[in-house]
């Protein structure tokens, strides 16, 4: 079966302004991470800017902190990034690759400070996948299942 090029499916993100999808991202990490908050464990990111990007498509995410929050940094020069394919986001949130595995295959690349894409790395795998909303693990379980079959692969029940 020839592969359908998913950066076709992800072109109209060219014709939408970025940045209510960095607000998203935002919002997101900074309520699933309170209790790291509370904490002071997203202290090193605050100030500084750290970018996701997904390769092949327009999309560019930009997260800071400021004042213990995880907020919007679209548009600012990052400090470091991590860039994949959506497979390979959709592989580490559904906890069926390791971060370490996608970098030395060559499928997640990360770009400027690695200390700080190290630190971002590490507070992200202290979130417990149970404990993300239902609403958003059956869309990232549905994202997966869509990349998969694009992809050619054979589509199974993944459970994010």
């Amino acid at each position: 079966m020839p592969r359908f090029p998913i950066h076709r499916a992800f072109a109209p993100f060219a014709l939408l302004p970025q940045h209510p999808l960095s607000l998203a991202l935002a919002k997101t990490l900074d309520r699933l991470l309170s209790s790291q908050r509370a904490q002071g464990d997203l202290d090193f990111l605050e100030g500084r800017v750290f970018g996701v990007e997904l390769r092949s498509t327009p999309v560019r995410l930009a997260i800071s902190v400021h004042n213990g929050h995880v907020v919007c940094a679209h548009g600012k020069k990052t400090d470091a990034s991590v860039a994949a394919e959506l497979g390979g986001f959709l592989a580490l949130l559904g906890q069926r690759e390791d971060p370490d595995t996608l970098f030395f295959r060559r499928e997640l690349m990360m770009s400027g400070d690695t200390d700080l894409g190290l630190q971002v790395k590490n507070l992200l795998d202290q979130v417990d996948p149970a404990t993300l909303p239902g609403a958003l693990t059956r869309l990232l379980a549905l994202c997966d299942r869509i990349v998969q079959g694009l992809e050619g692969r054979p589509v199974r029940r993944v459970t994010v």
